[in-house]
């Protein structure tokens, strides 16, 4: 990896992925356990889960309009599939980029997520199961 993939990287792993569509809302971390997602997972019934985007494909910055079609895109291609969603937004914590649209999904497992990662065109998308913490995959690889 050369320096700007590494910066990136760490970018991803320090960002903020926050679920709004829940009340209170709650953040996703790296390598951190979350009790709000094991409710819901319990709740649904499922046992594993991805966050993903598909704004700024390759860490491209796109205009607003572009990311929007991109997320409706995605929406569908999550809701035709069945899974149950929650919205969220991705945060960088140095706010020297924009919050992206995300998705919270659950009963997704890893391989199906980087499906979605490689298809919109993501570097890497953050999945997690029962009783794990949260991890960030490169889509890139494999």
């Amino acid at each position: 990896m050369d320096n700007n993939e590494i910066e990136l990287w760490s970018a991803y792993e320090s960002a903020d992925y926050w679920v709004t569509e829940t009340e209170p809302p709650f953040c996703i971390k790296i390598d951190q356990k979350s009790h709000e997602i094991e409710e819901l997972l319990k709740k649904h019934q499922k046992s594993n889960w991805a966050y993903i985007t598909a704004f700024n494909p390759q860490s491209k910055k796109l205009s607003k309009q572009e990311n929007n079609k991109r997320h409706q895109k995605f929406l569908a291609c999550c809701t035709q599939k069945g899974y149950v969603l929650y919205s969220g937004q991705g945060e960088c914590r140095k706010k020297n980029w924009e919050p992206e649209t995300s998705l919270l999904i659950l009963g997704i497992d890893v391989v199906k997520a980087k499906i979605f990662g490689k298809q919109f065109q993501q570097k890497a998308v953050v999945c997690g199961s029962l009783n794990r913490v949260a991890a960030l995959i490169d889509c890139q690889s494999g």
